[in-house]
């Protein structure tokens, strides 16, 4: 056996080598992989980082942002506009400019008016003629000053019927700006006719 040994030994020994040079090999192959990964790992941070910079907030953008606030917001607008349109005052809501954005339904029952012939300053249609200048003028001046609006007028419905009623309107506020107002009739009296006096 020992005889086959020294025999084969050169041929042992040229596999022995092949072994060393085939594992040299993959050390090196296994060294550049690692390089490579390595590399690759940093493109990576890199082009999360860029991601980040164009989409920051955990790939929110910005725009995202704003418009699901928005949504927040006029869900609780729409939330607390139905809560007022239940109440049996007749009610609406202006504008920072004091334009009527709403009107509850029982504003619009009474004036026997829709809410589009409501909006804007189509209000201004349903005041008694006469009363319109000073209401104007006043409603201006609350709105210009920022405070609460008071004031007692008539106003027409679309059947003719004439009401005598005192209005209340308080601005509404983030604490710094006037975003608009609400207001109510708190009265509302049925003048005796066309020329009646305001009660």
């Amino acid at each position: 056996m020992l005889d086959w040994m020294w025999s084969e030994a050169g041929r042992f020994g040229e596999v022995v080598a092949a072994l060393v040079i085939v594992s040299t090999a993959a050390a090196f192959v296994i060294r550049k992989v690692m390089q490579v990964q390595k590399q690759v790992a940093r493109v990576i941070a890199v082009v999360d980082r860029i991601e980040t910079e164009f989409r920051p907030n955990s790939g929110i953008t910005m725009r995202d942002q704003v418009m699901a606030l928005k949504a927040l917001v006029w869900n609780i607008t729409a939330r607390q506009w139905a809560l007022v349109d239940g109440l049996g005052d007749p009610m609406w809501e202006s504008d920072g400019n004091g334009l009527c954005i709403r009107a509850n339904r029982a504003l619009q029952k009474l004036l026997l008016r829709s809410e589009n012939e409501l909006l804007g300053a189509g209000w201004e249609n349903s005041i008694y003629p006469t009363d319109r200048a000073m209401v104007w003028r006043d409603w201006s001046d609350a709105i210009a000053r920022k405070r609460s609006y008071e004031g007692i007028f008539r106003v027409r419905s679309g059947d003719g019927t004439i009401y005598s009623v005192a209005a209340v309107a308080n601005p509404i506020t983030d604490g710094t700006s006037v975003s608009g107002w609400l207001g109510r009739y708190r009265r509302v009296d049925v003048c005796e006719a066309e020329g009646g006096d305001v009660l």
